[in-house]
């Protein structure tokens, strides 16, 4: 994080964040050939975000096949049940554990990339 902060200004972080959020919903809602689907359909005025998350059927899976075509930034977002929950009583909770996968908004992350993470 620090090096980020010396390389780019605060503002272009955020605008970055910003545009790369609108970036993969609007092609997210435009293509029409992914199985994943925005967690959300739009970024309320004045929210900087910093993951964009998506639902796909299997989160584990999903990034895996990301990570074999050498794309190694898909993380499950919730992938651990902690022991001392009872789980049976939060199916909510448990279906976006299974389901919800962070892809990064962050400066590194360009048009590019987001296609081919929705081409997945």
């Amino acid at each position: 994080a620090k090096f980020l902060i010396k390389e780019n200004s605060v503002s272009k972080i955020i605008d970055n964040h910003i545009i790369n959020f609108k970036t993969y919903l609007n092609i997210f809602l435009n293509h029409t050939g992914s199985d994943a689907k925005p967690l959300i359909s739009s970024l309320p005025d004045g929210v900087v975000p910093f993951i964009f998350p998506i639902i796909v059927e299997d989160s584990e899976g999903f990034c895996a096949r990301l990570k074999g075509k050498n794309i190694n930034f898909c993380q499950p977002f919730w992938s651990y049940l902690h022991k001392y929950v009872d789980w049976a009583q939060y199916s909510e909770a448990r279906k976006l554990k299974k389901n919800v996968v962070a892809l990064p908004v962050d400066v590194k992350i360009d048009k590019e990339i987001i296609i081919k993470v929705i081409q997945n």
